[in-house]
This record gives structure tokens, C-alpha cells and sequence, in this order.
């Protein structure tokens, strides 16, 4: 999971580099999502089809 963190910053930085401030609002939502998908994963204590004790 953190590999795929780390590409999607990476494309998210090449977006911003390419698209300047008018991209910003985009590159936004998409960080937002992925802290949104890295906190639920968090709180279940399994990724995408994954399981847990608790799941």
C-alpha cells in the first residue's frame, strides 16, 4: 500500500507541475480521497480486500 501512496503523490506532483495553480482544485480531490481511503483503512485494520479479525 505505501508504494501505491507514493506513486499516486508522485503523479499527483507531476500533475501540478504540468497543470500549474488551474489544476490545484483537482490534484486537491484526489490527495483528500486517498487520506480518506488511508484513514478507513486505518480504522478497519485491513486494506481493500483484505481481511481481519474484526471484518
Amino acid at each position: 500500500m505505501q508504494d501505491t501512496q507514493g506513486k499516486v503523490i508522485a503523479a499527483l506532483m507531476e500533475q501540478l507541475i504540468q497543470t500549474g495553480p488551474e489544476g490545484m482544485a483537482e490534484a486537491f480531490t484526489a490527495l483528500f480521497n486517498l487520506a480518506m481511503r488511508m484513514e478507513r483503512d486505518r480504522h478497519l485494520g485491513a486494506g481493500p480486500y483484505e481481511r481481519s479479525d474484526g471484518r
